[in-house]
Parts: C-alpha cells; structure tokens; sequence
C-alpha cells in the first residue's frame, strides 16, 4: 500500500510537458477573424495560452511545434 501511495504522489507531482505549436494560422472555429503567425501552449492535454509570436512567450522548455503555412 505504501508503495502505491507512493508512486502516485510521485505523478501527481510530475510537471506535465508543453507544447508550443508556433507561426501557423488558428482558426478558431467560432467566426471570428483568423490569426496568423499564432502561437499555441499545450500542457498535457489542455490548451493553456493562445497568442501571437511577438506577443506570447514561449516556455524555454516548451517542444515547438512549427505551423508555418498551415492552419490550425
């Protein structure tokens, strides 16, 4: 029982990753206008932050993600 208890405090307590997907068009699904050169943090499974590059720091431990040329 210790052992469980142990492992999993052990995850809880595990920083979850980001993701930056970074330059790509986001559309938001809802009409509103599309921004270009977006910049999206993900941690875990949870959209996080939604920005522009210039304007959304990117985590230095972030995995990025290039969209250049696409739309997300």
């Amino acid at each position: 029982m210790t052992l469980l208890t142990g492992l999993l405090f052990h995850t809880t307590l595990q920083p979850q990753s980001v993701r930056a997907l970074v330059g790509g068009t986001l559309i938001d699904g809802y009409g509103g206008q599309p921004l270009a050169n977006s910049v999206i943090l993900i941690r875990g499974e949870q959209i996080e932050a939604v920005g522009q590059v210039g304007s959304l720091a990117v985590p230095p431990d972030a995995e990025i993600i290039s969209t250049e040329g696409m739309s997300v």
